[in-house]
């Protein structure tokens, strides 16, 4: 868990912890408590959030793509309970037997009136490792005392490394059909095949081509040149966008790496920042007063964005040779708006 969690976390440019945790890391910090190691405790840190609930009526006159909360409830307290622990793993009244989800632990289905099945996305407490593996079993996802099995292999974790592929898109089929050349040429002739798969990219030479993730360049075009831009995906579509920069730049590491370090002879996953459409405007507003950004949803390929992983793992790219973005979301955003004004005013001069 504190793993993949920490994979999550450096998502964010706030993140307390700038660096991926390694296994070894993990089993080389001290024990706090056993089994529990250092990197299986909460980090010492002090936050706040909050949520604004409105009519469902009013919502759909917001900005933003509301979200709808279908059920609540909440969660006996006392001596016995601890946040999702199994009951009785409380003050002085741990029990090391194993529990079934009770009736009460899954009244929250049927006030959704939705099957566990249906959940797509589990979001819970997460600052002690086995504070996850207790809201699983307790909320049905997993058999009791199955959850540290449940959780392997990358369950949890953003889009892995290894993954089963099925694209549906030509495109898609094309791509994977290159990785399994890759790795038959590789096993069956020792061929020294070396690959990316790099996210969307955004580059200030190449023009926008209308695919999915371009409307991360055709935004400082028109943020440029009109101060507005009608966006066709959805305002939080979240997905894994990377500097041309920093593309090549991983190009010309991975060719210079040594063989003997690579892991994977199909395509390693690279990205710089997983981040939505309102989100990078809002950063180009920082540059470009007055800018404002609407929303035409285009529902092909608002459908291709919602098929892919919010964001990629590309921690066996920086563990096997060195892989580290240079750009950001602010200092992309900067490079980009500066050398593309530079290509406009080029062109002007030039007729």
């Amino acid at each position: 868990m504190p793993i993949a969690f920490r994979k999550h976390a450096l998502l964010s440019p706030y993140a307390v912890m700038k660096k991926p945790l390694t296994l070894e890391d993990h089993q080389s910090s001290r024990m706090v408590v056993e089994p529990l190691h250092l990197f299986d405790c909460s980090l010492i840190t002090d936050g706040a959030a909050v949520v604004l609930l409105t009519t469902a009526e009013r919502a759909g006159d917001m900005k933003q793509r509301p979200v709808y909360i279908a059920g609540m409830q909440g969660l006996r307290s006392g001596r016995s309970e601890f946040i999702f622990a199994p009951p009785g793993l409380g003050i002085n009244q741990q029990w090391s037997g194993r529990v079934t989800p009770r009736e009460r632990d899954l009244v929250i289905y049927q006030r959704a009136n939705i099957g566990r099945e249906a959940v797509q996305g589990f979001y819970t407490y997460d600052a002690f490792s086995p504070l996850v593996l207790f809201a699983l079993e307790r909320f049905g996802f997993c058999g009791a005392g199955e959850a540290a099995s449940w959780v392997q292999d990358g369950r949890i974790e953003l889009g892995p490394q290894v993954t089963i592929q099925r694209p549906t898109t030509m495109y898609g089929i094309t791509k994977v059909a290159g990785e399994l050349l890759c790795d038959y040429y590789a096993s069956r002739f020792s061929v020294d095949a070396r690959g990316l798969r790099l996210p969307g990219l955004i580059s200030y030479v190449a023009p926008p081509g209308g695919g999915t993730t371009d409307y991360a360049v055709e935004i400082f075009y028109q943020a440029l040149r009109y101060r507005h831009y009608t966006c066709f995906l959805a305002a939080d579509t979240r997905l894994d966008l990377m500097y041309m920069p920093d593309a090549i730049r991983a190009m010309n590491q991975l060719m210079e790496a040594d063989a003997a370090r690579l892991r994977y002879r199909n395509a390693y996953n690279v990205t710089a920042m997983s981040i939505t459409p309102a989100e990078l405007a809002a950063e180009i507003r920082k540059h470009v007063h007055g800018f404002a950004i609407d929303f035409q949803v285009d529902p092909v390929r608002q459908c291709i964005a919602d098929s892919w992983p919010r964001s990629l793992d590309a921690s066996a790219a920086w563990e096997d040779w060195g892989f580290a973005p240079q750009f950001d979301l602010a200092s992309m955003t900067t490079d980009m708006l500066a050398r593309l004004s530079a290509k406009i005013k080029a062109q002007k001069a030039g007729g």
